[in-house]
């Protein structure tokens, strides 16, 4: 009988010494762990950051270009072919240059075709939302944007054919087409 009760005695020092280990292997684990991510968010954060940094450089270059277009209307690129994932986009930039020398209040206004093949005549299919009229002092270009938004049940494979129109003391001054294609992801 005695020796059931040493061994019963030895087994909880061994369960004991176990359970120590497995806690220090176990905080040893974390800290390597957590040595780990701060390595991986040292390298691969200042990555993003300079990823992000890039491409502010890059759309801030491309604003820059289109701020000196003398285009009388005029988008990134030259022409747009906007491709949509989502049935709303939000600030789409453009341009319009007043090449009079004198100060002139613009209208501008967007138009898709109403005919689509597969949905018929779909009058106002894409709603644009900007500002209508704006005022430019002569030689002056200006920067603006557009947000447009198609109805939710867009069929995938839409292409639209868009343009917009620039008027000036009711007559046409200029006017530009694009495109709007939508696929849904």
């Amino acid at each position: 009988m005695k020796r059931s009760n040493f061994s019963m005695r030895r087994s909880k020092k061994g369960d004991l010494s176990l359970s120590i280990n497995a806690v220090v292997i176990l905080i040893l684990a974390l800290a390597i762990l957590g040595v780990g991510i701060g390595f991986i968010n040292g390298v691969f954060g200042g990555l993003i950051k300079k990823a992000s940094s890039f491409a502010d450089k890059v759309e801030a270059q491309q604003l820059g270009e289109l701020e000196k277009s003398k285009e009388k209307v005029d988008f990134l690129g030259g022409t747009l072919n906007l491709k949509m994932d989502t049935t709303k986009v939000r600030d789409v930039y453009f341009s319009v240059h007043n090449n009079k020398n004198e100060p002139a209040e613009f209208e501008i206004g967007f138009s898709c075709d109403d005919f689509i093949v597969g949905l018929g005549a779909q009058p106002n299919y894409a709603k644009f939302d900007y500002d209508p009229k704006e005022s430019l002092d002569g030689a002056q270009t200006k920067v603006l944007t557009f947000n447009v938004e198609l109805p939710s049940g867009a069929p995938s494979g839409l292409t639209l054919d868009c343009e917009i129109s620039v008027k000036t003391g009711g007559e046409l001054y200029a006017k530009k087409s694009f495109n709007v294609g939508y696929e849904k992801e």
